[in-house]
């Protein structure tokens, strides 16, 4: 194990001290890069709020905040930190422009899960393997996984290890399919019955989303389904090892003990994340049909002149729509007006870093397709007029018949004020790279929890009556994520 080690750190030592010695020259102080950049990239990436993205725009305190104070203040969510850059970086291709070639990009993440899986467990397999040099085949993904699980964690950071681990899972699709020709030559069908109860646990494990089960259930739904995966996973790792120890004996606990391990750690913290279970979509498609909120809004509480207050609606849809020609309905306590998303004030608020643009022009979608907070300006004499009538802001939407549009909400509004959800400030386009949303998602505090989500379609070709706040199932477990922000003159921001 020393002697390879070695070996293999000569060409490294080689390399790295000239770099060394002309960057600390260049910089005036020991480094191995711009220290700016590298304070920058550790800031950035130890963020436990912003879940370690580098974010479109950095707060003010962003070069002052300790580093390692907010580590040690919370050093669970940073070592979850750290198992969702684990997650970020291997879960998927390097793809981020989606291109294909031969087979579309979906294919390309299938067969990558397929080499990431069975690499996992052939690169230790090497560990029990007293072959020369193999060593090199564990070191070597582990030391780029290091590196980018401290850092910067993006699925095209995986590329320099990606050989070793397509190496890693050759060998174990040799033995697999060796395996299984020997079991079939024997005429060994009950095999077949395995093999596909196998088959169908990797299936619920990593492919049935835990969110199947929240609108039943609200959170526990996914609680539940993630303990279910959990005991299959268990029950396949069960099988693996006892067809391995047949063959190899006591080794089969090294090849599968720390990679289940891993697997475990990797599904089950992620899958509790509000990103992964909460979220849910209210489609408007046909004429008729009406979503929205009324959100009561305590006694007493005006607006002064000079204080701002706009609507955020979590809105998407198809090409087209909310464009130039084709605006939505935008029903204020019951007044209809038309709204034209790509033009002011609305498109102003719309996300302004240029990359957004490029990634829109190279994947062929508009800013309707593009998972995004839709502000409103209201004018605050309005607000306090409605208040004065009617004790609460009813904000609700229509597709002005024509196209498609997604109002999503979220399963975690309740009765505390306190609830996660995307971020109406804070995008990072590494976020829309892995998940296909650029918004981070944090803690808002809401101001008055007292709100109402209905849904009404005019089923009976009559006119939805504006107080019919018709039930849907499951969209009272929630809320839709049409939202009050105010800014009063002392900077302080108010949610409703």
């Amino acid at each position: 194990l020393i002697s390879p080690v070695i070996k293999a750190a000569i060409p490294f030592v080689i390399i790295l001290i000239p770099w060394i010695i002309i960057t600390s020259a260049y910089f005036g102080t020991l480094s191995i890069r711009d220290p700016d950049y590298s304070k920058a990239n550790i800031r950035s990436s130890s963020s436990i709020e912003y879940e370690g993205y580098d974010l479109d725009y950095t707060d003010k305190d962003f070069w002052t905040s300790p580093v390692l104070q907010t580590i040690t203040k919370d050093p669970m969510g940073y070592a979850g930190l750290l198992v969702k850059k684990l997650t970020r970086l291997w879960k998927h291709p390097y793809n981020d422009f989606r291109q294909s070639f031969i087979l579309g990009p979906q294919s390309a993440k299938i067969y990558h899960f397929l080499i990431i899986i069975t690499g996992l467990f052939g690169i230790f397999a090497f560990m029990t393997d007293s072959g020369k040099g193999l060593i090199l085949l564990l070191l070597l993904p582990l030391y780029y996984t290091g590196i980018h699980v401290i850092f910067h964690a993006l699925a095209r950071y995986n590329l320099n290890a990606m050989p070793f681990m397509i190496i890693a899972s050759s060998a174990v699709m040799i033995i697999i399919y060796d395996y299984l020709n020997e079991k079939l030559r024997l005429r060994q069908t009950a095999i077949i019955i395995k093999l596909s109860l196998f088959l169908a646990g990797l299936v619920v494990i990593f492919l049935i989303p835990e969110r199947i089960a929240v609108p039943l259930l609200g959170k526990a739904g996914a609680v539940g389904m993630l303990l279910a995966k959990i005991v299959i996973f268990m029950a396949l790792l069960y099988f693996l090892y006892k067809e391995l120890y047949i063959h190899i004996g006591r080794k089969a606990m090294t090849i599968t003990v720390i990679p289940a391990i891993i697997i475990l750690i990797t599904i089950s913290i992620p899958s509790l994340s509000a990103d992964n279970w909460a979220e849910w979509k209210c489609r408007l498609d046909s004429p008729g049909q009406l979503a929205g909120v009324r959100i009561y809004i305590p006694d007493g509480f005006r607006l002064q002149p000079g204080e701002p207050v706009r609507i955020g609606i979590d809105l998407t849809g198809e090409k087209g729509v909310g464009q130039s020609g084709h605006p939505i309905g935008l029903h204020i306590n019951g007044q209809r007006s038309v709204l034209d998303l790509s033009r002011p004030p609305i498109n102003e608020f719309y996300y302004r870093k240029m990359t957004y643009n490029v990634f829109q022009s190279i994947l062929g979608v508009d800013s309707i397709q593009m998972p995004s907070w839709r502000f409103i300006p209201l004018n605050p004499e309005i607000f306090n007029q409605l208040l004065d009538e009617s004790g609460y802001i009813d904000i609700a939407i229509d597709n002005n018949n024509f196209g498609r549009l997604d109002l999503r909400g979220g399963y975690n509004f309740g009765p505390k004020p306190k609830v996660n959800m995307p971020s109406l400030t804070h995008s990072s386009i590494e976020r829309y790279i892995e998940k296909g949303d650029p918004r981070i998602w944090v803690d808002y505090n809401l101001s008055s929890d007292s709100a109402i989500s209905y849904y009404i379609e005019d089923t009976r070709n009559r006119r939805p009556e504006f107080n019919d706040l018709s039930g849907s199932f499951g969209k009272q477990a929630g809320r839709y994520r049409i939202v009050l922000e105010i800014k009063r003159l002392n900077e302080a921001r108010y949610y409703f």
